[in-house]
């Protein structure tokens, strides 16, 4: 794991702009977004990776945002063919 704070920004930039994000940053989202859609299952995730209470506080409204962009984009692309 590279120490961002030391990169040059070319190198910053390329890391940041990756499809794939830094581990720790992927384990947080899926811990917030396991939070906000049951809090009472997610809350084990939330206190394994130690996540900052000033992002738990919001993450029902990350998830809920999450979860209608998801039901959008499917509603777009998995339409019912009336036929």
């Amino acid at each position: 794991m590279q120490n961002i704070s030391t990169l040059d920004q070319t190198a910053l930039r390329e890391i940041l702009s990756d499809e794939h994000s830094m581990d720790e940053v992927r384990s947080y989202n899926f811990a917030c977004w396991a939070f906000g859609a049951n809090p009472q299952l997610g809350i084990q995730a939330v206190q394994y990776v130690k996540l900052p209470l000033e992002r738990a506080k919001g993450c029902g409204l990350e998830y809920a945002r999450l979860d209608t962009g998801i039901r959008a984009q499917f509603n777009k692309s998995l339409k019912a063919n009336p036929n």
